[in-house]
């Protein structure tokens, strides 16, 4: 059997989508596309993915106990729901490559992307582990 190591852009049907060696982006799964965001698979994609995440704060609490429940990835009429522990896994390897940027002097949109997170977001995340 091949093993799957990249996500290519969508609609593609090379040689390496159809021998299962990559998946087209349109026909990826959610395992698929956290194994993307986590690095696990090249990104071939060539596209622009909308990450959202929801956290979920219980009463009494502070953002440093939010824990992440949901998250969708999307790309124009594609959806993908990630299950709160993939989430969690992805929210964590974001947050660390955002950190590593930004302790190397890393570009702007890297800064931007961090604002607004709760300064304990990380903790939050890795608790949902």
């Amino acid at each position: 059997m091949t093993t799957l190591t990249a996500v290519d852009p969508p609609g593609c049907g090379c040689t390496e989508c159809i021998t299962g060696q990559y998946v087209p982006l349109d026909h990826a799964t959610p395992k698929n596309i956290t194994a993307l965001l986590n690095g696990q698979l090249s990104n071939h994609t060539g596209v622009e993915l909308r990450i959202t995440v929801v956290y979920a704060l219980r009463a009494d609490t502070s953002a440093g106990a939010a824990l992440v429940e949901s998250m969708r990835v999307e790309y124009e009429d594609l959806v993908w729901h990630l299950e709160p522990s993939d989430a969690a896994s992805v929210a964590v390897t974001v947050l660390e490559r955002a950190e590593n940027h930004l302790s190397t002097g890393g570009p702007d949109d890297i800064s931007r992307a961090m604002e607004g997170l709760p300064p304990s977001w990380g903790r939050a995340a890795r608790r949902c582990l």
